[in-house]
């Protein structure tokens, strides 16, 4: 009889244990999926989404989305909007239930993260005849340093830089726009966004290393705590078995690399 008592208490606590971890199926998909499939919101980048960036989409965020919604049962939907701010408007809004972004405690107001699923490098674009060789020569008076507004780049260039001066754009792309038509001296990104850049443009290079690391994760609308609990167990999953790594390595992400446990 005491193995018994044993082995149901055992079971019990594993039942409940998947109950607080994952919350009842139903519950999930009525947080995640309450038009019946799982609206994903991505920044239009390439750490997210290949180029061209036009459907059918493929990318990292495709590679997420697509084993969220397997585990829900439900079709993924991908969109992509060019600014942190148009998609946390959308999560106010009801307009997505999942977004993929940078883990930054601004954004905490509005979503809820998983842990990390990657961390991403991030560079300077600057002219190839410029003087600017290494990230620290970037903080010299009178460098212009161009940043979107509203990204975890430009919050920490406004605190770290103290000689430099920063130009505020909407976009990634107003800012190489200003770098080319001389209003700044460099542009602040992630680096798989600068050597894209630097890549379409003749003239231009990356400058090497990183003047700071971003964590990526999920974010959930605030007080959705089963599909928050989902998503962040699918994350791990996903860590776990090495799909995320088999994902970076695929679309050849490689300015992203893995979390420390």
């Amino acid at each position: 009889m005491d193995i018994f008592r044993i082995a149901a208490v055992i079971l019990f606590a594993s039942i409940a244990g998947c109950a607080t971890t994952d919350g009842p199926l139903d519950a999930v998909r009525s947080e995640l999926a309450p038009t019946g499939k799982l609206r994903l919101t991505v920044p239009s980048n390439a750490n997210y989404v290949n180029p061209p960036m036009t459907p059918p989409y493929s990318g990292i965020a495709v590679d997420i989305g697509n084993a969220m919604a397997k585990g829900l049962g439900v079709p993924l939907e991908v969109r992509l909007l060019e600014t942190i701010p148009a998609i946390l408007d959308e999560v106010k809004a009801g307009k997505c239930d999942m977004i993929l972004v940078g883990i930054e405690d601004s954004r905490r107001a509005i979503v809820d993260y998983t842990s990390a699923y990657a961390v991403t490098q991030n560079s300077y674009l600057v002219p190839a005849g410029s003087a600017l060789m290494t990230i620290r020569d970037v903080d010299r008076g009178g460098v212009r340093v161009a940043a979107s507004k509203g990204t975890i780049q430009h919050r920490h260039l406004e605190t770290t830089l103290k000689n430099a001066s920063i130009v505020s754009t909407t976009t990634v792309g107003a800012a190489t726009a200003d770098l080319a038509q001389g209003k700044a001296d460099a542009v602040a990104a992630n680096r798989t966004m600068v050597e894209e850049f630097a890549a379409r443009m003749p003239g231009y290079r990356v400058l090497p290393g990183s003047f700071m690391e971003i964590a990526y994760g999920a974010g959930v609308a605030k007080g959705r705590s089963a599909g928050q609990a989902y998503a962040d167990k699918v994350i791990r999953e996903m860590r776990a078995n090495g799909e995320i790594a088999r994902s970076i390595a695929r679309h050849n992400l490689k300015a992203l690399t893995l979390p420390v446990p």
